[in-house]
């Protein structure tokens, strides 16, 4: 559906409220898709069309922080293929890859996360930060990352596009967009208006976990087989 559609179903249900403006139905509707939209489902995993794989980002030595691309919300880790790696490098924090000098004890060893049936070693010695209002998410190596070009891979999760005008097209696909955004704009634009919003939230995180649930119904790349323990 084209947002000015959806906006012009939305003033029906809200008493005719004005698009516009810094109380009106775009901007209702922009927080909506925020509610929805920033979540960690599966499907809100962001992925690199170009390749199948999760987007990657490349290093310089001594440079230690990082931006990740726009569309990125929260970064969850960051990881190294491990097929890539192996079967030459057993432990990568060891390797000539520009990060040999990354420290690992007993009480933290090396983590393997499987995505989109890829399998992944966790990058352990970083911070990450969200994307902010105009900001971008970013990446802070506590150790020296060298210089790389496709060795590290982005955990990430999606943003929604912000809705500055009715051309910008939804990010809540249909029928979610009637099913799910509908309501929770509904919800909001009441909750301000009756002055109880702490009601609203609690029933629009209702329809945030359903919405999450739903879209992450189809295939996922998860690894279904049980793990060989050698017994």
């Amino acid at each position: 559906m084209l947002t000015s559609e959806f906006l012009n179903i939305a003033g029906v249900y809200c008493d005719g409220l004005n698009r516009d403006g810094v109380n009106g139905l775009l901007f209702f509707t922009d927080q909506a898709q925020n509610l929805l939209g920033y979540n960690s489902g599966q499907q809100n995993i962001v992925f690199d069309a170009a390749t199948g794989r999760l987007p990657t980002i490349s290093t310089e030595k001594d440079k230690f922080e990082y931006d990740a691309p726009d569309d990125v919300w929260r970064i969850i880790g960051v990881l190294n293929e491990a097929n890539a790696l192996s079967p030459l490098i057993t432990d990568p924090f060891n390797s000539d890859y520009g990060y040999r000098n990354y420290t690992r004890t007993n009480d933290n060893p090396l983590e393997r996360v499987i995505i989109g049936a890829i399998s992944y070693y966790r990058v352990q010695n970083v911070r990450t930060f969200d994307a902010g209002d105009g900001s971008p998410a970013r990446v802070l190596f506590t150790e020296q990352p060298g210089d790389t070009n496709g060795i590290y891979y982005l955990w990430a999760y999606g943003k929604t596009a912000k809705l500055t005008s009715d051309t910008i097209p939804l990010s809540i696909k249909p029928p979610y967009d009637i099913k799910y955004l509908l309501p929770v704009v509904m919800l909001l634009v009441r909750g301000f208006k009756d002055g109880d919003i702490a009601e609203s939230m609690g029933k629009i995180e209702g329809l945030r976990r359903e919405y999450q649930k739903e879209i992450s119904k189809g295939e996922q790349g998860q690894q279904r087989s049980s793990v060989n323990r050698g017994f």
